[in-house]
């Protein structure tokens, strides 16, 4: 699950080297890295501009509650619901991306949809902090499968440290932790 060159998001969410960002694009990224675009105050800036901060706004975008409403009518029993709530998402002019079902997401079965509510949760959400709550109560809620898996591999692992995982460098370090 991953986001794709062809998805906008990519572009709206990352900055990679030689992209400019900033209040009037004075700012650009020279290192061989990437960074993350931050949301702006709303009441406070430009909807839709950008500017380094320090601090992350927290706040719940309307994907967000689709993306919810998504698995509810999923867990209902109501699938068309639950595609024509992810569609939403996918059909806004800033992403244009095509209707699930896809070819890489079929959405004939509750898992299906699942995975298809999974990634876009992915890509949608991707910077915003959100991604360790929706793995943490998925996990809590058996919505892993064979379909589904876990994504962190070092928690499929070891499940007794889902909740707080601590480093392997860590724990290797110490004669006390048992693994």
């Amino acid at each position: 699950m991953v986001m794709t060159k062809d998805d906008p998001r990519l572009a709206e969410t990352v900055i990679f080297e030689g992209d400019t960002y900033g209040p009037e694009d004075e700012f650009t990224l020279t290192e061989s890295a990437f960074g993350w675009y931050k949301y702006s105050p709303m009441y406070k800036l430009n909807p839709g501009g950008y500017y380094i901060s320090k601090i992350n706004y927290r706040n719940m975008r309307y994907a967000e509650v689709l993306i919810k409403l998504a698995e509810c009518e999923n867990e209902v029993g109501t699938p068309e619901d639950a595609i024509d709530y992810l569609n939403e998402i996918r059909n806004r002019p800033s992403v244009d991306m095509p209707d699930y079902p896809t070819s890489n997401y079929p959405c004939d079965s509750k898992d299906e949809i699942y995975r298809a509510i999974m990634h876009e949760s992915l890509v949608e959400f991707s910077n915003e902090l959100l991604r360790s709550v929706e793995l943490a109560r998925w996990r809590k809620n058996g919505k892993f499968s064979a379909l589904n898996p876990e994504p962190i591999e070092y928690i499929a692992n070891n499940p007794n440290k889902a909740i707080l995982p601590i480093p392997s460098n860590e724990t290797n370090n110490n004669s006390k932790i048992n693994d």
